[in-house]
């Protein structure tokens, strides 16, 4: 694959990220040339948006329907889970050396051996929801950025795999409609790869082996890659008849 349909589709993404003012253009172009040596491991391609992008609350709206089909974690219900969170359970999630810490600034007495269980119930001992809401703040905000951050990780890994799927894509669909090679094959034949986004009114599973002339195939055919993050469906060229 060429590197300009790479680039192409490094742009087509990006520019799909929100809130958009807050994302500098220079940090993107800063990190193409980086990403593009990279784009063969999308684990890496996706570290280099993922420094790229540091400091920054970004969000790729794409992420939110495809994390709820998949099972993974998006910004919005990391955020609304910890806000939830009780006292009790914030604390849990820090570390021993951290509650050891807050322990000390309170001048909360406990055990030189004491578990993080008790630790916990030490500081939240005999206080009121407003105190206890108060010593919790900071481990909560802390606690969000991290599962931010992973999210975030995660989010950048697959804008990896998008950014080659469209690359892919925009080439093969170039390579189909050369006039010599329609003249001929003229029809195109749909690959669906098997991915599990199956209810979408126009879902690749639907046009799988189906084959058209290239006029009709280019209108009834989904858009590739479609909706779904990880769509890697293809068209081949064909030189027999349609099928429906």
């Amino acid at each position: 694959m060429s590197e300009e349909y790479r680039e192409i589709a490094y742009w087509a993404v990006v520019q799909e990220l929100e809130p958009a003012a807050d994302i500098p253009l220079t940090r993107l172009r800063d990190a193409l040339p980086e990403f593009l040596r990279n784009c063969g491991d999308p684990r890496k391609a996706g570290g280099v948006l993922f420094a790229c992008l540091s400091e920054i609350p970004w969000q790729w709206p794409a992420w939110d329907s495809f994390a709820k089909k998949t099972g993974h974690e998006s910004l919005s219900t990391i955020n609304l889970a910890v806000s939830r969170m009780r006292p009790n359970e914030v604390l849990k999630a820090a570390s021993l050396t951290q509650l050891r810490r807050l322990c000390g600034e309170r001048n909360v007495i406990h055990l030189s051996r004491a578990t993080k269980l008790a630790l916990v119930d030490a500081l939240l001992k005999d206080t009121s929801a407003e105190v206890a809401a108060a010593i919790v703040l900071p481990f909560r905000q802390l606690l969000q950025r991290e599962k931010n951050d992973k999210c975030r990780q995660e989010m950048a890994r697959h804008m990896a795999y998008r950014i080659l799927s469209v690359a892919h894509a925009r080439e093969r669909f170039d390579q189909l409609s050369d006039r010599e090679l329609l003249s001929v094959m003229r029809f195109w034949k749909f690959h669906w790869c098997g991915h599990t986004d199956i209810d979408a009114p126009k879902s690749c599973r639907r046009f799988d082996q189906r084959k058209l002339e290239r006029q009709e195939a280019s209108v009834v055919f989904p858009a590739l890659p479609c909706s779904y993050l990880r769509c890697t469906c293809w068209i081949s060229a064909e030189r027999a008849g349609a099928s429906r």
